[in-house]
């Protein structure tokens, strides 16, 4: 089994200066604080090690036929966060490659969040089958010592997948946005790319809408590189969704009427609208606010995912139709209120608060202006991009 950091250019093993030093505890290298102190982590060699004994545990999984060792694997360090530091399973199988994600959480929130997504990813397999989110095979507990364990869940890896943030800000101050791509680094989205992108997220997260029991996938966010994209030989974009935290209800509602679903749908909708539009730059500076046309990509998308649940058949004959004839009959005063108050119950100490309350008002006059707009491609299900 082989080590490395990113990619073959830099193996590391036991003689390596990095093996005996601490894993950074996020994507910007920073150290695990606590309480203003140093707080002790992993080492990359006890992270290393970790993952080699939970890749022994799964021969089904990682060997290869008839092979008595895994020489055959190699194992890729991809990135660190908050709660996971990823790897990148490789098996080389003959002549074919196969590859998986593995995650692995050494803090208490970390372990929490990683045993949730295992169970949720498992959870939304068997009820939508969609193949924009990964499959899952298997979760473990590792001991590092005597005192110590690592968490970690194996799933499907989407090779040649990036991340995508916005990146450097035009003379209109409007977001481009760059794939992560290490091959292509100089690879940013033209807006009709971008438009395709945002309204293939959008179409991933109402497909995944629970309509009786408003439950959604919740707590996702751009910065943290939840959605990813593929661009294929034509430089059209196709979209995956790599991580799910949590999946919840957005709202309790004792009586499910008729009423209640179809607005439960709407705050979905308004909430879904907002988030959108937030991303950080470059993946981890400041919070930016993106451009309008994200927000005509949102209405495409969510109808497209609409029309994915009436195709899967969670959703009946003759609603998607219902839904726009209530969405036009909304008026301005009916999503200033539910806007308004969207936006005053997101978290005080979010970085996001203030970026999406100094934006509000010009964004309910977006939105609203994109419901009304007779050239919007918002009621049909295509989806192409519409310039105003």
């Amino acid at each position: 089994m082989r080590f490395y950091l990113s990619d073959q250019s830099n193996p590391v093993d036991k003689r390596h200066a990095l093996w005996k030093k601490t894993l950074p505890a996020n994507r910007q290298g920073n150290a695990q604080i606590d309480d203003g102190e140093l707080k002790m982590g992993l080492t990359y060699g006890e992270y290393f090690s970790a993952v080699e004994a939970f890749v022994g545990s799964c021969p089904e999984l990682f060997n290869q036929a008839n092979a008595p060792s895994f020489d055959n694997v190699s194992i890729f360090l991809e990135k660190h966060g908050a709660f996971y530091h990823p790897s990148r399973i490789a098996v080389q199988r003959g002549d074919h490659l196969d590859q998986y994600v593995l995650n692995a959480a050494f803090s208490e929130p970390g372990r929490q969040y990683l045993e949730n997504e295992y169970n949720t990813l498992k959870m939304l397999e068997e009820k939508y089958a969609y193949a924009f989110f990964p499959r899952v095979f298997a979760c473990q507990e590792i001991s590092v010592d005597a005192a110590r364990t690592v968490s970690m869940f194996a799933g499907e890896w989407f090779g040649s997948f990036h991340e995508f943030h916005v990146s450097g800000m035009d003379r209109n101050n409007s977001g481009v946005a760059r794939v992560w791509d290490p091959v292509n680094t100089d690879c940013f989205l033209s807006e009709d790319q971008a438009y395709h992108v945002y309204a293939q997220a959008t179409k991933i997260l109402t497909a995944c809408y629970d309509m009786q029991r408003f439950e959604h996938v919740a707590a996702w966010h751009h910065a943290a590189g939840d959605f990813v994209v593929n661009l294929d030989m034509a430089d059209k974009p196709q979209v995956k969704l790599v991580t799910v935290r949590r999946y919840a209800p957005m709202l309790t509602i004792g009586e499910k009427s008729a009423e209640a679903v179809l607005n439960g749908l709407l705050l979905f909708l308004l909430d879904l609208s907002i988030h959108m539009r937030l991303d950080r730059l470059d993946g981890v500076k400041e919070i930016r606010w993106l451009d309008d046309f994200v927000v005509r990509a949102t209405l495409s998308g969510f109808f497209q995912g609409l029309a994915l649940q009436l195709e899967e058949q969670h959703i009946p004959d003759g609603f998607i139709d219902g839904y726009k004839r209530f969405l036009a009959d909304i008026d301005l005063a009916t999503l200033q209120d539910l806007f308004r108050a969207i936006a005053g119950r997101l978290p005080k100490g979010s970085a996001d608060t203030p970026i999406v309350q100094s934006h509000i008002e010009k964004h309910i006059h977006t939105f609203f202006h994109a419901l009304q707009s007779p050239r919007q491609v918002i009621f049909s299900l295509e989806t192409g991009c519409v310039n105003d």
